[in-house]
């Protein structure tokens, strides 16, 4: 098994930010300059966390790759 693969320095476009929009979980993406796009909601409702969690996503989750992202919302899940 052959496995190439290349590293380059740079913005890879997959920077989220999941934080409480509305009375959802959103997520949001992060470009080079730090500026914050709304992509979508959850399906996860913020009544439903624990205060600590709360303090966490009216901060905002900071998520590299998709892998990672899909981590912090099942933990809420």
């Amino acid at each position: 098994q052959i496995i190439v693969s290349q590293e380059k320095e740079g913005f890879c476009g997959k920077h989220y930010i999941i934080k409480e929009n509305g009375d959802m979980l959103g997520i949001y993406t992060i470009d080079e300059t730090g500026t914050e796009t709304f992509q979508e909601d959850t399906d996860i409702a913020t009544r439903y966390l624990t205060e600590e969690d709360l303090i966490k996503v009216k901060e905002g989750i900071k998520a590299i790759g998709d892998d990672q992202l899909h981590s912090v919302l099942e933990d809420f899940e």
